[in-house]
Parts: C-alpha cells; sequence; structure tokens
C-alpha cells in the first residue's frame, strides 16, 4: 500500500485515484460504502465505466474523451463540479466532486495523476442549485424540464429563500408533512 492510500484510507470523503489511462488505482472505504463495490472489483478499471456519473441536467459526464481529464494531464486546475451517480442502493445520488491534479514534478514518483473526491450534496444546497440555474421566474420553473406543479414551485422558492419547513407550511397554509412531501418529488423529478 502506497503512502497516498494510506492517507486517503479512512477519509469520510470517498476519493478515487486514477492513473494516466484513466484507470482507478485507490479506492478508499467511503468509496466502496458510496458505490457499493469494493475495490478489488474495481481495480484497474476505467474511472469513466465505474462512476458514469451525469450533471444535474441528466447529461453523461463521465466518458473517455473527459476534456477535465486532458486538462489534468496539461496539469491545469480544475474547480469543482456536481455530478449524480449511482449509489450503492442503485438509487441516484448527489455528488460534488473535487478534482485534484498531481503536478508534473511528483508523476516520476508516482502513476498517480487526479484524485477525485466525492461529497454528498445535502438537500438545502441541492435545491440552491437547482433554483439558481433556472433563475428566471416562476413560471420558467413550472415550464423547465422538471415539470414542477405551481405548488411544488412555490415551496422550491420558499426553499431557497431560507425558509424553515414549518415556516414554509404556515405561509402556505400546509402541513409541515405535505411540505415534506413535495420536496421529495422536487429531488425525485430532478433526478429521473
Amino acid at each position: 500500500m502506497h503512502a497516498i492510500d494510506r492517507f486517503f484510507e479512512n477519509s469520510a470523503d470517498a476519493v478515487v485515484g486514477v492513473n494516466k489511462y484513466q484507470q482507478i488505482f485507490l479506492w478508499n472505504h467511503a468509496c466502496e460504502r458510496l458505490f457499493g463495490v469494493p475495490f478489488d472489483q474495481v481495480r484497474g478499471r476505467k474511472c469513466y465505466d465505474v462512476v458514469a456519473g451525469r450533471d444535474l441536467d441528466e447529461n453523461m459526464f463521465c466518458r473517455p474523451d473527459c476534456p477535465l481529464f486532458a486538462k489534468a494531464l496539461g496539469c491545469e486546475l480544475i474547480a469543482d463540479y456536481d455530478l449524480v451517480i449511482q449509489g450503492a442502493e442503485r438509487d441516484p445520488v448527489a455528488v460534488n466532486v473535487g478534482f485534484f491534479v498531481t503536478p508534473a514534478a511528483c508523476r516520476d514518483e508516482t502513476d498517480l495523476v487526479v484524485i477525485h473526491v466525492f461529497r454528498y450534496i445535502n438537500s438545502y444546497r441541492l435545491i440552491k442549485r437547482l433554483a439558481a440555474d433556472r433563475a428566471f421566474g416562476a413560471q420558467g420553473l413550472r415550464a423547465c424540464k422538471f415539470n414542477l406543479t405551481a405548488r411544488e414551485t412555490e415551496i422550491l422558492e420558499l426553499t431557497t429563500k431560507g425558509l424553515t419547513t414549518a415556516s414554509i407550511a404556515n405561509e402556505l397554509f400546509i402541513s409541515e408533512t405535505t411540505v415534506r412531501n413535495h420536496l421529495k418529488h422536487i429531488f425525485s423529478k430532478s433526478f429521473i
């Protein structure tokens, strides 16, 4: 086991290390929990085949001709990004991915080119992103591809303003359970 493997072994974040051929050679315990697959089943496989991530609009993101990987080979810095992956329970999971590039000067010492760090996106952050990505008014939100109802749109907008479930329920004269159910529907529509 390399020192880098030991460094990430017990991280709470899922960590995937990839070589210059886009093959996985680092897969920590958190990855096993997130994806539901042990390291011995992914070692040497292409990262895009295993992760198979899509962006929040359901476009395939992980692929052989990954532009981010090409930038990494050129030692360019890459900003974090969001993906939807298939989790251990075979359900869609929203994650934010940190993309760390090994400096060219260190590549003689390791096969490591890229480290991906996967973190769950909490529901508040996801709602904020959904609303920000579609920040063209309530009518636009209803018309977007998620087919939100008028009530779901109202709840999404109130949530992005920081209102709690109880506050939304009071504002709309509905129960907190109804608000939570609407939020579940919003999430399910955004991952279909």
